[in-house]
Formats: C-alpha cells, structure tokens, sequence
C-alpha cells in the first residue's frame, strides 16, 4: 500500500504547475527517516559555505523548486545504520557510490524525478568476516562499495560484518605513509599490494590476518656496478626520511626489515642498458628505483656504458637535390653539409634519447626512393622523409626530378558522364606546404590513363558532382560507386577517394550506380598447362587464376585469354580452344579470345596436340587409315566415316579428301 500511495503521490506531483520562472525536480525517497537531504555551495548573499536542510519533513514524495538559470547542488546522504543502495532516474541507476547521492539541478533537468532506495545496514549485513590485526593504530580499513572507513577496530580479532551484494571487498591500507603495513593474507594467502592498499575479496566466514609490524630482521642489499662505470650509482637514500643510507653497496649492506629505499642511478653520464633485482630485469626502469626490504636479500645488478657517439652513413645521389637535419624536422641550427656518395653523420648519444635525421628536397627534386638497412642486416626497407637511425644504419637516398613512371587506369561509367563536372587527383606536399595536382582532367567515358610517381602515393581523387542551378526541394547529389580493381568495397557516399594501396597498372573504376559483381570460374581441359595462357580483365593481368580457379569482375568489364603455343616435337602442332558457358569464342589473329562479362559465367579453356599433314604416311589401303581436319585434328578412325562426316575437307592417307 505504501508504494502505490507513493507512486499516486509521485504522479500528483508530476501534474502540480510550477511558476513560468522556475523550475522544479522530484526526489522520491522510500524511507524518509533514513537519510538527510542538503542544499550545500557558496552562498553569495551569505559570503561563505553553506549546508541546509532542503526538506522539513523529509516525505516519500518531494518536490524541490528552484529559480530558473540557476544552478543548485543536491546532496543526500545515508544516516547512520542506513545506506543509499540505488538513485533511479529515466530508469537508469545514477548512483555512483554508496556514500551519498548527488543531484545537480539546473535547467536541463527541470521536471525529472530521481526515486532513492535505501537499506537498513542490520538487515542487509547478512556475512560476517574475522579480521586479526596486531597494531590497528596503523592499519586503516573500509567497506567496500563506498561504506565508508570503520572506526571500531581492537588489537587481535575483529568481527565485522558486511553486506555480500555490495561491501564484500573490503580496502587495507596504512594509516600513515611512513608506517607501511608489512603483509596482507586472506585465508591464510598472501594479498598483493597495490599502490599503497590491498583489496580483500571476501566472503562469509572469511579470515583475513593483517600484520602491521615488519620482522625485527636485517638484509643484505648489494648493487653491482660495471667496472668502467663505478660512479654509475648517485645515491641510496632512505625512502621515508630522503637522507643517505651509509656503506659500500658494492659490497653489501645489511638493512632492517621495512627499510625504505630509493636508488637513483647517474643518467646523465651513463647509458643504462639493463637494470635487474635479484635477475630478474626490470624493463619499466627510467633511472630510478625506489621500494622496501621484506624478507630476503637485495641484489640490484646494474649494467650501462659512459655515453659516447655512434655514426650512421648517409648515401645520397645528388646532395644539391637534397637538403639533411640532424633533426626530425627541418630545424635551421641542425642542417649538416652533404656530398654525393656516402656521408657519416655521428650522433651523441643521450639517456633515453631519440635519434632523427630528416630529408628535405630541394627546387623541383623529390625524394625518388629512401632505404634503410641496420648494423647486421641485409633486409633493406623503405623509409621516409623523417627517419629514427640507429647506431651503423646505412639509408640511402634516391634524390632528383619527380618522375611520373607509374600510371592507373581511371574508368569512367558512361552512364556516370552526365553527373560529373571534374575528376582532379591531388596529395598535400608537407615539404613545400602546398597542393599538387597529379591529374585535373580531361576525362571521357571509359579508359583515362592518369600518370603518378610513387612517392605521391596516396592522395586523393576527386570526382566534383554536377549540381543544377536552383536546387529543388528534396534533391539529394548523385554520388559515385568507385573501386580498386574489384578487391575494394564501393565507396558510397565518399567523392574524395584515398589510394593508399594502389599498384601501378591498377584499374579505378567510377560507377553510375551500384554495380553487380560476377563470378568467373575458370576451368582447364586434360593435357593443358594453364602456363600458356594469360587472362586479362580490362587489360589487366589476374592474378592466381589458374591456382584459385576463379575470379571476381564487374559486368561490363572486358577479359581477354591470350594463349601461347608451346613448343612441340617435329611433326606435330597445338591448338587451343575458349569456351563460354559452353559456346566456343573465335580467337583473333593474335590468338586472343575475348568477352563481356554479362554475369556469372564458366570459361573453359583446351590445348591439343594435333599431327601436321605432313606427317601423315600415305597408304595406298586409304580405307584403313584415321581422318583429320584440315587443323590437323583426328575426326575418324577410318576412311569408311568419311560419308558421315560433314561436308568439307579432310586430309585421309596422305592426301586430300572432298566430301559433299
């Protein structure tokens, strides 16, 4: 009955007008006499901080009118022996933590209603767990979800008991910085430290042993140092009090259990190249390391060289078409004078530096090609303007005019023609800071070759769409279907087309609409070797057709099968056949069989062997002898099939034959 009242109440409330210059929220609160509900903030008028009953009585149902373009904060807080579980608002929980809810009212959520559920702790706190602490005026506890740090800890055993669903880890951590807690265990395991706190997952019945107080026992810490590098050690201080520990670390010293340490090494003369604490390598170390003897000995092994200078070589062609920094980019103070061949170029080395070299063309030169191959290799790989070098690095430099060796096909829809006003293909140049335009048309239906370097790769192509001159209402652009090949998914809706992965030879086709893409099996007959025939589509070679035995193309699109006649014994010659779903394809002169992919199709292709008429024996028992073709293919076994032949020339015997 109480929460229907509530719910009538909520919707009375929701209907009650507000005044046109204020705006109001609704706090619903199940249990009333659990919580507190504040106004809290600087007051202006007041001239401080001020916290202020916002409800007297607090109700289940609650409206909170405040004056419009301002800006309140809401608090409302769990008294004792209670706890905010949920604050429901537009059916989400906006709770974040158990310690209070918090409602910022202002504008933007004038008219919203925020429902509180609370619990009563002595209900909800179901579990119980045993924690033993030897010295709780160090250890620090809390529930967890928010719940708040209890307050009521003894020496020896404490039982606390906690709600499962939401305080079940509980936070341990030191109540003063200087004052570590040595361990942690949770049923008789040990729980890792983080950052200054343990995290205790527990359940009913759980025990969890805190030890506050270290072992009254002492360790010995030793670091080992290079011999070329004595000094490489700055300090050892204690971490608590920042004064020095006294002794020969080289040698070992004896330190009490809970000791502080901070070791800094000396980065700014030496190069530390591995840091280890009793073997194993610290791969995080940045010069220092700071932590506390527990229960074993210290061995810090440090290994590092004093900083010295490493060289790289630079080979350049033309050293006027290019300009070098010892930087990574072109800064002024850090150019360094080149000649053609090879250049070494030394490099201080520094603690955790990053060494550049940066390359910049000069006039109307471009960097053709930039390789680099590193000590100890013989992989060469492509670089750029900007490169990261490494001791022994060998980068060579391909420095001159920009050439245009590289083209791809631009093929334009011929139903696309009408909506198309330009086809521009450009990249930002980041050495001159200014555009360059690869190809600004002319353009026409079908095959536009567009000519690129590679050191262009990608930019952008353009396709600018025709627009009328009053735009109706509803018009909507035609936009291009355009593709790589047939590898890449139509890029709709985009009209600047990147070209990232393009290869010389590449075919760029622009669509009027969605194309359709067709399969083309391929298959070979017996005794053919798919070595002699290239197929072609639009010109293009494809690739792995023969292996894949398949191959995927736009229709419309050319494919062309030219085929290679192998070399064969004396007295014998090949011919080939292509057939399309089954009717043969008329090869040129060229020995070239071409289509127009209409939709999923099978193309077959055939060699044969055939026997040159000369090298038919003539018999005089013509009877007895096989029929060929004037191709030289067998068409019978025997003279005596001749008259079921059709008519036609055929060579029988040694000679030839007339059938009509």
């Amino acid at each position: 009955m109480k929460k229907i009242y509530s719910y009538l109440l909520g919707l009375a409330a929701l209907a009650a007008p507000a005044a046109a210059d204020a705006n109001v929220v609704t706090i619903n609160i199940d249990n009333p006499e659990a919580v507190t509900v504040t106004r809290e903030g600087y007051d202006y008028n007041a001239g401080g901080y001020i916290t202020e009953d916002l409800f007297d009585p607090i109700e289940e149902v609650n409206q909170y009118t405040y004056d419009a373009g301002t800006t309140v904060a809401v608090y409302i807080r769990a008294k004792e022996g209670y706890k905010i579980m949920s604050m429901i608002n537009n059916g989400m929980d906006v709770l974040y933590g158990n310690a209070y809810a918090y409602i910022s009212c202002s504008d933007m959520n004038s008219g919203q209603v925020y429902t509180i559920n609370t619990a009563d702790l002595s209900e909800i706190r179901t579990a119980t767990a045993t924690f033993n602490i030897d010295d709780v005026s160090k250890v620090r506890l809390s529930y967890g979800g928010s719940g708040g740090e209890i307050t009521t800890l003894v020496d020896g055993a404490n039982t606390i008991k906690f709600d499962p669903a939401s305080e079940g880890r509980f936070q341990v951590g030191s109540k003063e910085y200087n004052s570590p807690i040595y361990s942690v265990k949770l049923d008789g395991t040990n729980v890792a430290e983080s950052y200054g706190n343990w995290y205790v997952d527990c359940t009913d019945g759980s025990v969890v042993d805190i030890q506050a107080a270290w072992p009254d026992e002492s360790y010995i810490v030793k670091i080992n140092v290079p011999a070329d590098c004595p000094d490489i050690i700055s300090s050892v201080k204690n971490g608590s009090t920042n004064e020095d520990i006294e002794g020969d670390f080289t040698q070992g010293v004896a330190l009490k259990s809970g000791t502080s340490i901070s070791i800094q090494v000396n980065n700014s003369v030496y190069a530390i190249d591995k840091f280890s604490i009793n073997g194993e390598p610290q791969t995080s170390f940045y010069g220092s390391w700071s932590g506390r003897v527990r229960d074993t000995d210290l061995t810090f092994d440090v290994e590092g060289h004093p900083f010295g200078t490493f060289d790289v070589t630079l080979n350049v062609n033309d050293a006027s078409a290019v300009k070098a920094y010892k930087a990574s980019y072109a800064q002024t103070d850090a150019e360094i004078a080149i000649t053609d061949g090879d250049n070494t170029i030394t490099y201080q080395e520094a603690q955790y530096a990053s060494y550049y070299l940066y390359l910049q063309p000069q006039g109307d030169n471009v960097l053709n090609s930039v390789t680099i191959r590193h000590a100890g290799s013989d992989e060469v790989t492509d670089g750029s303007n900007t490169i990261q070098v490494q001791p022994g690095d060998i980068i060579t430099v391909e420095a001159g005019p920009k050439v245009r060796d590289k083209q791809f096909i631009l093929w334009i829809d011929e139903a696309a023609m009408p909506n198309i006003a330009s086809v521009k293909a450009s990249f930002f140049d980041y050495n001159t800071y200014s555009d360059v335009v690869i190809y600004d048309g002319p353009f026409e239906a079908g095959n536009n070759i567009v000519k690129y370097s590679q050191i262009e790769l990608p930019f952008n192509l353009n396709v600018a769409t025709k627009h009328p001159e009053t735009t109706p209402e509803g018009y909507m652009p035609w936009q291009p279907y355009m593709f790589v090949n047939d590898l890449s998914e139509g890029q709709t809706n985009i009209l600047y087309f990147n070209t990232d992965n393009l290869h010389d030879g590449d075919v760029v086709r622009v669509f009027n609409e969605q194309p359709t893409l067709a399969l083309v099996t391929v298959q070979l007959a017996d005794n053919t070797d798919a070595d002699n025939f290239e197929v072609l589509y639009d010109g293009q070679p494809v690739a792995d057709w023969a292996e894949d035995g398949e191959f995927t193309a736009f229709a419309g699109s050319a494919i062309s099968v030219k085929w290679t006649a192998p070399e064969v014994e004396e007295g014998f010659f090949m011919t080939h056949t292509c057939t399309l779903d089954g009717e043969p394809l008329e090869a040129d002169d060229n020995n070239v069989c071409s289509f127009n992919v209409a939709g999923n199709c099978t193309l077959v292709l055939a060699e044969q062997k055939n026997v040159s008429v000369e090298n038919v024996s003539a018999d005089a028992e013509a009877a007895d002898n096989a029929v060929y073709n004037l191709h030289g293919i067998r068409v019978a076994d025997n003279a005596s099939d001749l008259d079921r032949l059709p008519a036609g020339i055929y060579i029988c015997g040694g000679k030839k034959v007339v059938v009509k």
